[in-house]
């Protein structure tokens, strides 16, 4: 039973059959969630939006874009289908000789999540470099906007962990703004 390093063959006992019974009626195809302008809209938080993040949209638009572009990249060398592949470092359709060797497998799980966390580490960079400490909360909320807004929705690929490599600040604007409203609601 898919045991690659013992010998094979097909059980015509019990077990065998309701084996073959199981893996027919389970539905093989990767589920994946179809990220749509309608999903973009009811997943979109407006309590991740500070005052004046507008004026970081432009910048925050280019820099998606080369996380994008670099994301891509590294889908297309790890023949990875999805995004969360790339970030769990588990890929779905591993080569035969991978399914077979667990150490090969396991290294280049470990290359994968390395490459991501450079690319992280690159686009932490762009971010610091494009505003003053007293901006970040601005910029950090033109990323999330970017990202998630369905107004900036892109069919053909929706990188949804772009804006959470500055998640700290991220959970931040959420308490900050979580706090101003249960205070105006219970001072109301």
């Amino acid at each position: 039973m898919e045991r690659v390093d013992k010998p094979m063959y097909v059980s015509n006992g019990a077990l065998g059959k309701l084996y073959r019974a199981a893996l027919s009626s389970v539905v093989q195809e990767k589920m994946t969630v179809v990220w749509s302008e309608q999903m973009a809209q009811a997943a979109y938080d407006r309590e991740l939006e500070v005052q004046g993040f507008e004026a970081f949209l432009e910048i925050a638009e280019g820099q998606r874009d080369m996380y994008i572009e670099k994301m891509r990249s590294l889908m297309n060398y790890y023949e990875a289908a999805s995004e969360d592949e790339i970030l769990t470092g588990n890929l779905r359709n591993r080569a035969a000789y991978l399914q077979r060797d667990n150490r090969r497998y396991f290294d280049l799980k470990d290359r994968i999540l390395l490459s991501l966390k450079t690319l992280q580490k690159e686009a932490k960079g762009w971010f610091e470099s494009s505003c003053k400490v007293s901006e970040q909360q601005r910029m950090a909320s033109a990323w999330y906007h970017v990202t998630y807004n369905s107004s900036y929705f892109q069919e053909d690929m929706n990188c949804l962990s772009f804006p959470w490599i500055v998640g700290d600040i991220l959970l931040n604007i959420k308490s900050l703004n979580s706090r101003r409203r249960n205070r105006t609601v219970t001072s109301a």
